[in-house]
């Protein structure tokens, strides 16, 4: 099978992973992997939108857990996760939410980036180890996020400034 799906395989639904995987491996490797029945990874491959919560598989379990601690203002755990899903694969997980700007100017936006600035440099200052790395992308991702909020207030208030001007 080709490693690269198709438009018409998407993955939009944990069931199809799961159906997937089973294509892939076969019912011995799923089995090993899952430590689960035959019968129980039939089940996780079929749709469970419409079943009995007992035969949702792990990925509807996580996906379960990630609303809830959205909703338990704590998406960075659930985010910690998804980088962590990605980084196994050799991807990075970019947050969709515009930029924007936290501090009322953009001398407060500036002071605003030390702190996740030097977070990153001490974790970097340490002996490198392997189960930092994620930390120290995710930090760098965080000094980024901090730079572009500096981008972002200089337009605003660039373009204020040109207004008054004009």
């Amino acid at each position: 099978m080709n490693s690269n799906l198709s438009s018409g395989d998407t993955i939009v639904k944990t069931s199809m992973f799961f159906r997937r995987c089973l294509d892939i491996f076969g019912m011995g490797t799923m089995r090993d992997v899952c430590r689960r029945s035959q019968s129980q990874i039939y089940k996780y491959a079929e749709d469970t939108a419409h079943k009995d919560c007992t035969h949702q598989n792990p990925a509807d379990l996580i996906l379960d857990l990630f609303g809830r601690l959205c909703q338990a203002g704590r998406r960075d755990v659930a985010v910690g996760l998804a980088a962590l899903l990605a980084d196994a694969v050799g991807m990075d997980v970019v947050d969709r939410a515009p930029v924007t700007p936290d501090k009322a100017t953009i001398f407060e936006e500036i002071v605003d980036d030390h702190e996740v600035l030097d977070a990153l440099y001490s974790v970097l200052k340490k002996e490198p180890r392997l189960e930092r790395i994620l930390l120290v992308k995710q930090l760098a991702y965080d000094c980024k996020r901090e730079i572009d909020e500096n981008v972002v207030k200089y337009e605003e208030e660039a373009n204020h400034a040109a207004s008054r001007t004009d």
